[in-house]
């Protein structure tokens, strides 16, 4: 057979873009470097003499910040004069920064771009059981707290609420101790009101929205995982404001910690089980993370979820992981092809699509969903969560419930740089099936439901209760 020039040209696109779908990951890496700057916020800063060999190495690594992005941003021509400009203002100051004042500047020089899923992270600590010397697992720059969650999570949740973080998630393991809809005060030794004054206090709206997600998510990452040799401990404010010092439980019985490629551990954890009587039953599922072995898990228990009249996926506080870990999950719950959404490029698309899944591992046939499908997210869900909420509102196979997403949903990839750290770059865009971008705008639910404290006080979960109440209307 005889290829054309313009066939050559497509396949070696297409050969290109199946390594980057094959591998691409979306979104939880996105406050990993976060947790560093929370927990340092209010810490002084001291100035370290850098010598020429280092000066040198910040120099490539401002460099290879800046090509990539002049080089993989999909809307370069955007920012183009911006992006030239940054570079005039910014490198001089790079030749003389430590490595955390070099990150902090370059993370400063990113926000000309715009979007999400551009920031250089810092190494990181975690270790996968067995694999302490992996030398993936990171370096010694990791300043104060790790930027990855510890091996025993805690089962808590926070978000900001007016202007307050509020505890909007406890596992039984602390429901003796702490309550929905306390007030987190302090972490350890750090006060967070200046924190969220800071984060309010900006005026410009993309840039707020981002800002109040590495809140939530880093006070997440920072409470939800504890240290077994160094836990912290909660400063909180109970229903009647008396103050709540608190070292939280943990249960490291229900973590797995996941490692794909070469990149840094991550924490996994998945809950099935299922609502009101059998015969009239509502499955739910709850997971952290998009990652392969969401697989593994949710097959252990499709059947048992199946026979329930519907089907409720809770991803409120997940945000995100490997993009196409969200087709095989849709092929469950489709009769027919459907596309969930793309990525766009000057030099092509992906497809997104999803084929029915028909028959089981051991060759048995097996038939999709076909009941009703509730979605919870809230302003944590983000990213690949993002991108499968929108995917199946736009084919009108589920119902969205909860508050909106934030609207950071860009497929991205991690470059390591020259002095150890990490450039996560967003390389293409992102719409759904309908054409809908994502990106600064989120998942508009469609019964919109945003948590209050008093609400969290009285132990009620609305969002559940509505994804139920629907479900039980449905025919």
């Amino acid at each position: 057979m005889t290829l054309s020039p313009h066939d050559l040209a497509s396949r070696a696109v297409q050969q290109r873009w199946r390594l980057i779908r094959q591998h691409t990951l979306i979104g939880w890496m996105l406050v990993a470097g976060q947790a560093v700057v929370f927990a340092q916020a209010g810490q002084a800063d001291v100035q370290q003499p850098v010598d020429s060999a280092e000066t040198s190495v910040q120099l490539q690594t401002f460099d290879a910040v800046w090509n990539q992005v002049r080089e993989q941003y999909f809307d370069y021509s955007r920012i183009e004069q911006d992006w030239l400009s940054a570079r005039e203002t910014w490198r001089p100051q790079a030749a003389g920064a430590s490595r955390a004042e070099l990150r902090g500047l370059l993370n400063d020089m990113l926000e000309v771009v715009g979007e999400s899923h551009f920031i250089v992270l810092p190494p990181t600590q975690i270790t996968i059981p067995g694999n302490e010397d992996d030398p993936a697992s990171g370096g010694s720059d990791n300043e104060g707290l790790d930027s990855e969650p510890a091996d025993q999570p805690t089962g808590l949740g926070v978000r900001l609420i007016d202007d307050a973080l509020v505890i909007d998630r406890v596992a039984e393991i602390n429901a003796e101790q702490i309550q929905p809809g306390w007030l987190l005060v302090a972490i350890g030794d750090q006060v967070l009101q200046p924190l969220i004054e800071e984060t309010l206090d900006i005026t410009e709206p993309a840039a707020r929205k981002r800002a109040t997600l590495y809140l939530e998510a880093s006070a997440n990452a920072l409470i939800a995982y504890q240290s077994a040799d160094e836990p912290v401990t909660l400063t909180l404010l109970d229903a009647d404001y008396e103050e709540r010092i608190v070292t939280p439980n943990t249960d490291p019985e229900s973590l797995n910690i996941v490692q794909i490629g070469n990149l840094p551990g991550l924490a996994f954890q998945y809950r099935a089980d299922t609502l009101g009587e059998p015969e009239s039953c509502i499955g739910r599922i709850t997971f952290t993370s998009w990652v392969p072995e969401l697989m593994e898990r949710f097959l252990e228990n499709r059947d048992a979820l199946f026979a329930c009249r519907g089907l409720i996926i809770d991803l409120r506080g997940n945000l995100g992981g490997v993009l196409t870990t969200m087709m095989p999950l849709t092929s469950h719950l489709v009769d027919e092809v459907v596309l969930l959404g793309q990525l766009k490029r000057e030099d092509g698309r992906i497809d997104f699509r999803a084929f029915p899944r028909t028959v089981a591992d051991d060759g048995s046939r097996i038939t999709p969903f076909d009941g009703p499908v509730a979605i919870l997210i809230d302003s944590l869900s983000a990213s690949t969560s993002e991108m499968f909420s929108a995917g199946v509102q736009s084919l009108g196979r589920a119902r969205i419930f909860g508050s909106q997403s934030p609207g950071m949903a860009l497929p991205a990839q991690m470059l390591p740089l020259p002095n150890g750290d990490r450039l996560m770059y967003a390389f293409a865009d992102y719409i759904d099936g309908q054409g809908r971008r994502i990106e600064g705008i989120g998942v508009v639910p469609d019964q919109p439901i945003n948590p209050t404290r008093a609400e969290l006080l009285e132990g009620d979960d609305l969002p559940l209760e509505a994804a139920i109440k629907w479900i039980q209307a449905s025919q």
